[in-house]
């Protein structure tokens, strides 16, 4: 499943293929931060509108450009979405051309009298401020007796808590804390943990999970 789940808006130099006649010299750039949360695969999706006389030569036009990249992190967010929502690809413009809670987003089909648009719904966001990032939480796992509880407890600065049992998979309180150490004495994985957190926490959205696997640590 694939989740908006962070907008930055920038202002960028207009680009060169862009018709100078009608556009400024800086352009508005919306990204949408999208995450894969099965695979957790992270990518951006860049917005920006040209204006240009449309192919009528009575009026100009607007054209919706977008860009696609993935990326390791979304580093500084200005907006997240007041609630999760699910977006499908487009392959032809990334984001689904339609009206929803986060964005308007319109493409005419009359190619004589183009005409396109594209807004935010700043309703449907909550502001961050630029220098706040989405929150990562930290998910040790793999065999015992590998330094997962030991390493857990001298890191200092961040909430650590360690879960050994089922019946405390959905009792904890995920959003006070910053390092989930996962214990193997009932078989609980990572991925029964970020389901649990996506069925208990309203911040599910906000949180940024890095899995650390010490099966891959060598004992000799």
């Amino acid at each position: 499943m694939k989740y908006i789940v962070g907008l930055k808006i920038n202002q960028i130099k207009t680009p060169e293929d862009f018709d100078k006649e009608y556009n400024n010299d800086t352009i508005e750039e919306f990204v949408f931060c999208i995450k894969d949360f099965d695979t957790g695969k992270k990518a951006e999706v860049s917005i920006t509108i040209e204006e240009w006389m449309c192919y009528s030569g009575y009026t100009t036009a607007e054209w919706i450009h977008s860009d696609y990249k993935e990326v390791e992190n979304f580093g500084s967010v200005h907006y997240v979405p007041k609630r999760k929502m699910e977006i499908n690809y487009n392959y032809e413009h990334f984001i689904p051309i339609e009206n929803n809670e986060l964005y308007n987003a319109y493409i005419g089909d009359d190619d004589y009298y183009t005409s396109a648009s594209f807004e935010i719904n700043f309703g449907g966001w909550i502001y961050t401020n630029s220098s706040k990032t989405i929150k990562p939480l930290l998910l040790f796992s793999g065999p015992s007796a590998l330094g997962k509880s030991f390493l857990g407890d001298k890191i200092e600065g961040l909430k650590v808590i360690e879960l050994e049992l089922w019946s405390n998979v959905y009792a904890i309180d995920y959003d006070k804390f910053d390092v989930i150490v996962i214990g193997n004495k009932e078989h609980i994985t990572t991925e029964i943990v970020i389901g649990a957190i996506e069925d208990s926490t309203k911040n599910f959205d906000k949180r940024e999970f890095i899995k650390v696997d010490f099966s891959c640590i060598n004992k000799d």
